[in-house]
């Protein structure tokens, strides 16, 4: 059984940026936690095994894992940069 602490960590993450004034040079950390809503969950991801059976000439094909992406945005938040799982339900 997960705990809730556990249950959080698959649908948040935590971002650490740094950034650098270039007239002062002070450095500015910044520590953002990223929470993931439902509604972010458009894609999912198929991990399926494929074979050719020559005896029956039949090509098979078995799912082995489900995946839910997650998009990820560049910092303005509006350029997709990929599409990350988030967990892999195995078969």
């Amino acid at each position: 059984m997960l705990s809730k602490k556990d249950i959080e960590n698959l649908y948040t993450s935590i971002d650490t940026v740094i950034t650098f004034d270039p007239d002062t040079y002070k450095e500015t950390v910044q520590i953002i936690k990223n929470d993931i809503r439902p509604s972010d969950l458009k894609k999912i991801r198929l991990v399926q095994e494929w074979y050719y059976d020559n005896r029956r000439n039949v090509l098979f094909n078995k799912l082995k894992a489900v995946a839910p992406l997650v998009d990820k945005f560049d910092e303005t938040g509006k350029k997709l940069r990929y599409a990350w799982p988030m967990y892999y339900l195995r078969f």
